[in-house]
């Protein structure tokens, strides 16, 4: 609610707001300031408005100033109001009003995007170990290595203490005695003397001198040798000589680079005795070694010792009693083979070091006493196996 002013005199008309068009009305009833005092009537007025009317019943409101009536409906919410004063001081904070109640629960929202994945668990504990396996069958031997250099000398050992002395040997027999010497010739006389009187005998006159010695007689026979006296404590042992030069390198040996493995995976059928036994798969690396798989003969290429191992999965056709097969050579016949009792089926075979020629030939023969066969047992190992290669 508000006051108006018509502009030619102290009037005021109350205002109030159309409910259902939204229109401001002015109402025909009007009030004067009888005191000349628009502003404080105004400030009284809305001092009751807000107070007093309004505070209880926004819809019909009331203001009485001075003996006049103003009567107006909604008049706060529709009051005309004047320039905006400065703000006046902030109120007390009123007190705090009750809880609502709780509104109804808000719709479930969208799934969140999924988590990241978490951390890999601890392993588990080891499963229990499988059973062992079979073992395989043993490899070939391989070659004999080179004989490593010569070590150097050891240090002189500590001389040994001194034996005991060896007791005094006898003393050998005196030899005999030398045979005297020739008697010295007699010395010359000396010249007789006058003849005087016969005096009294004279003094015996001196000696002659002595002849000269004879000569030495010949040397007795040598006697025999006495024993050997004990042999003297051994002496230290000399000081260790200069180191001999270096031997000159030997030959480079083979460098294993070249070697056949072949094996039989088909059936071989009633080989008849004098037959070769062909590997239908060799694979040969190295120039030492070539191979026909028509004919199952190897040949060797270069001169040298070789290692040749084998073994057949033999069948003896029905009336063989016995399984012999052999390595045989172009030059020298059957170098290597075994002999056994036929049973159904046996596995033969051998190993050779063997010195091949270059140009050699060789090939593994049926020497059964009679025709052999060579089956596939529906699994998926070869029925038969060789491995050659040169080691000098």
């Amino acid at each position: 609610m508000g006051k108006s002013n018509d502009g030619s005199s102290k009037k005021y008309q109350c205002t109030e707001i159309d409910g259902t068009t939204g229109n401001l009305i002015i109402n025909s009833q009007n009030c004067y300031d009888k005191d000349d005092d628009y502003k404080n009537d105004r400030d009284e007025c809305r001092k009751h408005d807000r107070d007093d009317c309004c505070k209880h019943d926004r819809d019909d409101c009331c203001c009485k100033h001075d003996k006049d009536d103003c009567c107006c409906k909604h008049c706060f919410p529709a009051c005309i109001i004047g320039p905006t004063g400065p703000t006046g001081p902030t109120g007390a904070t009123g007190p705090t009003g009750a809880t609502g109640a709780t509104g109804p629960t808000g719709r479930t929202g969208p799934t969140g995007p999924t988590g990241p994945t978490g951390p890999t668990g601890n392993t588990g504990a080891d499963g229990p170990t499988g059973p062992t396996g079979a073992t395989g069958a043993t490899g070939p031997t391989g070659p004999t290595g080179a004989t490593g250099p010569t070590g150097p000398t050891g240090p002189t050992g500590a001389t040994g203490a001194t034996g005991a002395t060896g007791a005094t040997g006898p003393t050998g027999a005196t030899g005999p005695t030398g045979a005297t010497g020739a008697t010295g010739p007699t010395g010359a006389t000396g010249p007789t003397g006058a003849t005087g009187p016969t005096g009294p005998t004279g003094a015996t006159g001196p000696t002659g001198p002595t002849g000269a010695t004879g000569a030495t007689g010949a040397t007795g026979p040598t006697g025999p040798t006495g024993p050997t006296g004990a042999t003297g404590p051994t002496g230290p042992t000399g000081a260790t000589g200069p180191t001999g030069p270096t031997g000159a390198t030997g030959p480079t040996g083979p460098s294993f680079n070249s070697f056949a493995n072949g094996v039989i995976t088909i059936n071989e059928l009633s080989i008849p005795v004098g037959g070769t036994i062909i590997y239908n798969a060799v694979d040969v690396v190295g120039p030492d070694l070539s191979y026909n798989p028509a004919t199952g003969v190897f040949t060797v290429n270069t001169t040298g010792v070789y290692v040749i191992d084998w073994k057949i999965a033999v069948t003896p056709n029905p009336g063989t009693v016995s399984i012999q097969v052999d390595l045989v050579s172009s030059l020298r016949g059957v170098i290597a083979g075994i002999s056994i009792t036929a049973t159904n089926p046996i596995i033969s075979g051998s190993n050779r070091i063997y010195a091949a020629t270059a140009g050699e030939t060789f090939r593994f023969v049926n020497n059964s006493s009679g025709p052999i066969s060579i089956v596939l047992v529906g699994l998926s190992g070869p029925i038969g196996t060789v491995s050659i290669f040169r080691i000098v």
